[in-house]
């Protein structure tokens, strides 16, 4: 997903009416440092990948099942 912005630091896609799940390759966005997918129709689980985000100081998401990884905010 983020290999063709490697650089991202900011993904706001909320409000978006998306669906679906959350894509595992989003652990590769490794300078991403705001992640906003709330208020969008996500299912699933949260990917584990995500705690390769090790830049990230928000997240919003919901509707998703399993773990919240949130031990970084």
């Amino acid at each position: 997903m983020c290999q063709h912005l490697p650089k991202l630091e900011g993904l706001h896609l909320s409000l978006k009416e998306l669906s679906g799940n959350i894509p595992l390759s989003i652990g590769k966005c490794n300078n991403l440092q705001i992640l906003s997918l709330s208020i969008n129709q996500f299912t699933g689980i949260i990917p584990r990948s995500i705690r390769n985000l090790t830049r990230l100081r928000h997240l919003g998401f919901n509707n998703l099942e399993g773990t919240k990884f949130l031990w970084f905010l």
